[in-house]
């Protein structure tokens, strides 16, 4: 996890981001999975559903464990997944 940084561009097909800190200091970086928090506050839209388990916001690290622990816990797969 990086705070105070901004990813100035993302090449997914390498799977690298090029990230900035406070200072403009840049780096390019590798990853697995990426994941994008920007602060700001979850936009939960009015859809019929959003509300159900399975469903999440992503704002604080609380909410990916959350998330974690419901893949873990009910292994929910389909063929959309």
């Amino acid at each position: 996890m990086l705070l105070d940084h901004r990813a100035v561009s993302i090449q997914a097909n390498q799977k690298t981001v090029s990230v900035a800190d406070q200072h403009d200091n840049r780096r390019q970086m590798d990853y697995d999975k990426l994941v994008i928090a920007t602060g700001a506050g979850s936009a939960v839209p009015d859809i019929e559903g959003s509300d159900l388990a399975g469903v999440f916001s992503l704002r604080w690290m609380q909410d990916s464990f959350a998330m974690q622990r419901y893949l873990t816990e009910k292994q929910p797969g389909g063929k959309n997944l």
